[in-house]
Order: structure tokens, then C-alpha cells, then sequence
């Protein structure tokens, strides 16, 4: 950010937490939790390419997006079923100016249009999913269950429907990785 950036940056209570962090309209948040002049928060993204942050006020702990948080300061609440899209497809950029509110098939069909490529790992996901019988065995190759399909056996197991997809069709869940078991057991495509 250059210094006539900076300069325009306005800042706002984080809603819910006024008197403890402040959100810019830049994206930037500070606390004052810890100093009362307000330190500037240091944000890494974890897993996801969505920023999500830790407040804490009075001991109440909320993890949050800060994109929503910044888009409820500036312009108000979000309503139920509504979803916060980046114009620019950049899910790090959270100025005010780059975030609109849009319903969730509006927010899906924006997303896509700009990033083609997410629809091929929408349409790999499907294809490792799509009904197929699944078995499931004990780690020792007893067999224990067999189930109409992968959405049926996380249902009726409570264990993740993609992990046992990932372990069934032994596909990679990180480059060279391949799960060996989901649960506690091993799963295999039903023949």
C-alpha cells in the first residue's frame, strides 16, 4: 500500500466488539486488547485463501471472516442467505471498495465466471462421489458394513463423506498422500 492509501484509510468498530478492535477500510484491523493506543493485527490466512481471525472480548472467544467484518462495519448487516463476494476474484483483497453483497446462486455464478477453473474440481469432487456402493472394513480387513453409497455410509457412520471417498477411490488428499483409512476403517468401493 502506497502513502495516499494509507491516508484515506478510515476505520470503524468491528460490530460486536467496539472498544476492543477496529476495522479499516482497507482490509487492516487493530486491537486494543492488549494496548490501548491499538496495535495493528498481523492477519495470515490458514487453510482456506479466506482470511479468518480470532476476537476476543470480556472471554467470549468468535472466529470470523474478516471480509464479513469488514463489510458489516461499512455498510451493515448481512442478511440471512446472503454471501460476501470479492469483485476482483482475490479473496486477500478486503477493501471495502473490492466486496459486494450477493445471494448465494449469484455469488456461485459470479465465482465461476471469473475462475473457470473451479468448476474442474467441482466436477472431480462429483465424479468421486457420484452413488456408488461402498464397503466398509475393520483395519484388520473384517468386513463390517456395506452401504448404497459413500453419502449413505458417512450418514449412517458419521464419519466424513470425503474422507471415505478420498480412501475408497484411493485418491491423492495432498500430493503423494493417499489415505489409508477414514474413521478408523478402510472403505472400498463395493463390487
Amino acid at each position: 500500500m502506497d502513502f495516499n492509501t494509507m491516508a484515506m484509510e478510515i476505520w470503524k468498530a468491528v460490530v460486536g466488539f467496539e472498544g476492543y478492535y477496529e476495522i479499516s477500510s482497507l482490509g487492516r484491523l487493530k486491537s486494543y486488547v492488549r494496548n490501548s493506543k491499538g496495535v495493528i493485527r498481523s492477519l495470515k490466512n490458514g487453510t482456506s485463501d479466506y482470511i479468518r481471525i480470532s476476537l476476543m472480548a470480556n472471554g467470549a472467544k468468535k472466529t470470523a471472516l474478516l471480509h464479513r467484518l469488514v463489510y458489516e462495519a461499512f455498510v451493515g448487516p448481512i442478511a440471512p442467505g446472503m454471501e460476501i463476494h470479492h469483485k476482483d476474484g482475490n479473496r486477500q483483497n478486503n477493501c471495502i471498495s473490492n466486496l459486494q453483497c450477493l445471494s448465494k446462486k449469484a455469488h456461485h455464478v459470479e465465482t465461476i465466471r471469473k475462475s473457470p477453473t473451479i468448476t474442474k474440481g467441482i466436477v472431480e469432487y462429483n465424479t468421486l462421489t457420484k452413488i456408488k456402493a461402498v464397503a466398509q472394513y475393520t483395519l484388520d480387513g473384517i468386513f463390517v458394513a456395506k452401504y448404497p453409497s459413500i453419502k449413505a455410509a458417512a450418514h449412517a457412520t458419521g464419519i466424513c463423506e470425503r474422507n471415505i471417498a478420498q480412501v475408497a477411490n484411493r485418491e491423492e488428499y495432498k500430493s503423494g498422500k493417499v489415505r489409508k483409512q477414514a474413521g478408523g476403517f478402510n472403505w472400498e468401493i463395493a463390487k
